[in-house]
């Protein structure tokens, strides 16, 4: 691969992960992988932003490139976002990169080979040989994989788990039956859609379990999309009291209301939901909040109102690309 193609893949991968910061989580790179010195540094400034649990986008990595004496004009990290035209395809430019790597080491490999004498230990060449090759082996291939013995000894550590702590790898929702039909609750690393015709209930019920699930085991994170910190507490009030919810926002209280409003206001100071202050997110955003408040779930409401990590797409790529990124970010914090 020409060098030319090589720059063009490693500045998509980057302008991928700027566009979209989720698609990091997509993609299986080092940092050596990369061929161009600029493009190892700003690589491996957004792994450490990504480990931190920090916003990715250019102003962090700039910043976090100059805390490490590294100065890069913002005009160059926002080019590489500029030129990327979707972050869809990070996993095939992930790949070119990958492979563009894997053949700069056989190459190197290959030229140590052609400086070998004949005078030289063959066994202990023959040694080394296999050893690169093996390295070469587990940094080349792109997705992890398990053989057949170590997946049924995970399995039977798994089924152990489960039996010694039933609800171990299971969040219950509170609601039985849902229970039930799941297999024992929200499964950790799993991804739900509860879907409805407009104005069926969907946030109420989604509040409802997040109360639930909060009072069982923790934090629970709940993104609300289309409405304020304010109405989403109206709405838990008004489950508890009986309360229309547009009058605890609007209108005035009997004495017997603020009773209950004080009774239900105790109850649910004592349960952990978290909910979100600005009414826009990404998938980063998401992640980062995950990142800081440690939570057992995360819902999100809704999936059609989730900023995308570029908007040079059809709305059917858009939920496409925010699905995988929120799968992969269940499964990565192990939470449902």
């Amino acid at each position: 691969m020409s060098t030319n193609a090589t720059d063009i893949a490693e500045i998509n991968v980057i302008g991928s992960i700027l566009l979209n910061p989720g698609s990091f989580q997509l993609i299986d790179l080092r940092t050596e992988d990369f061929y161009f010195a600029l493009h190892q540094n700003i690589f491996q400034t957004i792994s450490d932003l990504s480990r931190n649990g920090e916003i990715i986008d250019p102003v962090t990595v700039q910043a976090k490139l100059e805390a490490k004496g590294q100065k890069i004009p913002a005009e160059i990290l926002r080019s590489f976002a500029s030129v990327t035209v979707t972050a869809a395809n990070v996993e095939e430019y992930a790949r070119i990169v990958k492979n563009a790597s894997l053949i700069r080491s056989l190459k190197s490999m290959s030229s140590e080979m052609q400086d070998v004498h004949d005078t030289d230990d063959g066994q202990e060449i023959l040694v080394r040989s296999i050893k690169k090759l093996d390295e070469l082996m587990q940094n080349g291939t792109p997705v992890d994989v398990i053989d057949s013995v170590s997946a049924l000894l995970d399995l039977h550590e798994y089924r152990n788990a489960i039996s010694e702590k039933p609800d171990g790898e299971f969040i219950r929702t509170g609601f039985e039956n849902l229970d039930r039909i799941l297999g024992g609750g929200l499964l950790k690393g799993g991804y739900y859609i509860l879907a409805a015709r407009t104005s069926m209930g969907k946030t109420s019920v989604a509040l409802q379990m997040a109360d639930n699930v909060a009072g069982y085991h923790g934090n629970v994170l709940f993104v609300s999309l289309e409405m304020s910190v304010r109405q989403m507490t109206a709405k838990r009030i008004s489950r508890l009291t009986g309360i229309p919810n547009m009058k605890i926002l609007t209108g005035s209280l009997s004495a017997d209301e603020y009773r209950k409003f004080g009774d239900a206001a105790s109850t649910l100071a004592e349960i952990p939901v978290i909910l979100n202050k600005r009414v826009s997110a990404s998938v980063a955003d998401v992640q980062t909040m995950a990142v800081r408040v440690n939570p057992c779930l995360i819902i999100i409401d809704y999936l059609g109102l989730i900023r995308p990590g570029s908007r040079r797409k059809s709305k059917y790529e858009e939920i496409t690309e925010i699905s995988h990124d929120l799968k992969a970010l269940a499964l990565k914090l192990n939470i449902p």
